[in-house]
């Protein structure tokens, strides 16, 4: 074989498999398949895509009940509705709570389930040492 500034051809090399510079064992029922940077991006978003989109759309959900609440708060007359014994205002006032409160717990838990697959799972200690691949291979 040549030195560091020759290339290496590709083919068998003492009963593993080379290409480009990696040697690859053979194994049972598995084969390996070049990866680009740009199709390990799209890997790389899909196993998050579920966790951010769940969190995305309790946030929206709160928020839309934020605003709902706002509202509700700001146009009645709280005085009146209460001295008149008016019920309706008070029963849409704690509906908008409950949805105010119930995404926004859950909203937190996607966030950090979200958080725990980007830093701390299978799929971010894969994807680190993939990106440290590419990393390595720019000149």
């Amino acid at each position: 074989m040549g030195g560091p500034d020759q290339p290496t051809a590709p083919g068998p090399v003492h009963g593993k498999f080379q290409a480009a510079s990696l040697l690859i064992s053979p194994r049972p029922n598995e084969f390996g398949c070049p990866l680009r940077e740009g199709e390990f991006q799209i890997l790389c978003e899909g196993e998050v895509n579920e966790a951010r989109a769940g969190r995305n759309f309790f946030l929206g959900l709160a928020l839309s009940a934020t605003v709902g609440l706002v509202s509700l708060a700001a146009t009645v007359d709280w005085d009146a509705a209460l001295h008149q014994g008016r019920k309706g205002p008070l029963a849409w006032m704690a509906i908008l709570i409950v949805l105010l409160a119930a995404p926004g717990a859950a909203a937190i838990v996607h966030h950090k389930r979200y958080i725990r697959t980007r830093n701390d799972s299978a799929y971010s200690r894969l994807r680190k040492r993939i990106s440290e691949f590419f990393s390595s291979q720019v000149p």
